[in-house]
């Protein structure tokens, strides 16, 4: 196994504190935010075709965004 030359920089954010790396390292960096500070949807496609379903996701995460820049995360079952 490869050792690792750099390990990340890693900044843990929960609702009420902001944990930060001891020190500067060089490497990547990462930020943890806590699960309560994520939004989660459950969105059904069975009307639509397949075909259109990542367009309609799509637009249906643009409706619910909670910020005008954000990430997501999607997870399709069936």
């Amino acid at each position: 196994m490869h050792k690792r030359v750099f390990s990340p920089q890693r900044y843990l954010q929960s609702r009420n504190e902001i944990i930060t790396p001891p020190k500067k390292r060089k490497g990547r960096r990462e930020w943890v935010i806590s699960r309560g500070l994520c939004h989660y949807r459950f969105f059904s496609f069975l009307d639509f075709p397949n075909a259109r379903q990542d367009s309609v996701l799509q637009l249906k995460l643009k409706q619910c965004r909670p910020f005008q820049e954000y990430a997501s995360y999607q997870v399709l079952q069936g």
